[in-house]
């Protein structure tokens, strides 16, 4: 989480500076696959015979959101050092990060890096500053679900939702660049 947390504030802070452009692809990307890891350092989300019976310190909870403290792959369980109290904040690292509220009735998430947002009357620009040939995942939610009539634009281009339901719209858009919603 807290490395997550420093690499999108880089990228917010490295949008003047002429960075790698490997790095333009690394850290963006990064950021795409640790909010979707995340969750499931939560015990609630994972299966009861991958934690460990027996942890080191402590105990597990596993109705709390509170992450384990360790992770493993294979066959050795999960959770033997316990739960981390300090990684109760991911969400609040993650949330103001990722989702944008449109309005009262509309939210958006962004799975890239956003270097910034602005809202003008019915329309939000967002600032991505990935690679061009890269793709991130933008989704529009209605909150209560109400019916989504917002366009998304991106290089004055009406992009169509590949994927549409009652309570969200999911696109995938350049990694670099910006794009608006009206709505």
């Amino acid at each position: 989480m807290e490395v997550y947390a420093a690499l999108s504030e880089f990228m917010t802070q490295a949008k003047d500076i002429d960075i790698l452009p490997a790095l333009r692809i690394l850290i963006p990307e990064f950021v795409k696959y640790a909010i979707n890891r995340i969750p499931y350092y939560y015990p609630l989300l994972l299966p009861e015979d991958m934690i460990s019976e027996e942890v080191k310190t402590g105990e597990i909870q596993r109705n709390l959101w509170v992450p384990l403290e360790d992770l493993y792959t294979g066959w050795e369980k999960s959770g033997q050092v316990g739960q981390e109290v300090y990684g109760v904040g991911s969400a609040f690292a993650v949330v103001p990060r990722q989702y944008l509220k449109l309005n009262e009735d509309l939210m958006v998430f962004v799975d890239y890096p956003v270097i910034s947002s602005s809202k003008r009357q019915n329309t939000m620009t967002i600032k991505l500053d990935g690679n061009p040939e890269m793709q991130c995942n933008l989704k529009i939610i209605s909150v209560e679900n109400k019916k989504i009539t917002a366009k998304v634009f991106q290089e004055n281009e009406i992009l169509k939702a590949f994927k549409k339901t009652s309570e969200m719209h999911e696109y995938k858009i350049s990694g670099k660049g910006s794009f608006k919603i009206k709505y």
